[in-house]
């Protein structure tokens, strides 16, 4: 995935499952709504099988998952992430991952759960 092509990707069910590869590196088995199916091999209670993707994208809580993941790849440098809301008029959310001019990660999106999902793929993305 390029940046140009996470900074357009929509919250659904796409951006969920790219979260679930990317992020937190599960294999998706198959894409047929409404249940997405990975394999998760810390699950050990289903043999690494069976598990839904979260919404990622549409969830906070689960978007905080993503967060929660990244400041724990310290190797990475993901210690000084933000996300605010914009209050110039536009209330546009910002998330952001590092603190490196030449590596941004800032993206902006009008709810939390897609900001920080864009956010987390720029950061993780390999130029």
């Amino acid at each position: 995935m390029t940046r140009d092509e996470i900074l357009k990707m929509e919250a659904g069910r796409e951006m969920d499952c790219a979260i679930a590869e990317e992020i937190f590196g599960w294999k998706i088995l198959t894409k047929i709504p409404p249940l997405i199916w990975i394999n998760n091999p810390a699950d050990k209670a289903n043999g690494g099988y069976g598990n839904r993707v979260p919404h990622y994208s549409t969830d906070i809580a689960a978007a905080w998952e993503v967060v929660k993941k990244l400041v724990s790849i310290e190797e990475e440098g993901f210690t000084k992430w933000q996300v605010v809301i914009d209050s110039d008029g536009i209330n546009r959310w910002i998330a952001d991952f590092k603190d490196d001019p030449l590596h941004t990660t800032n993206c902006s999106a009008p709810t939390a759960p897609l900001a920080i999902c864009r956010a987390a793929l720029l950061a993780i993305m390999k130029e």
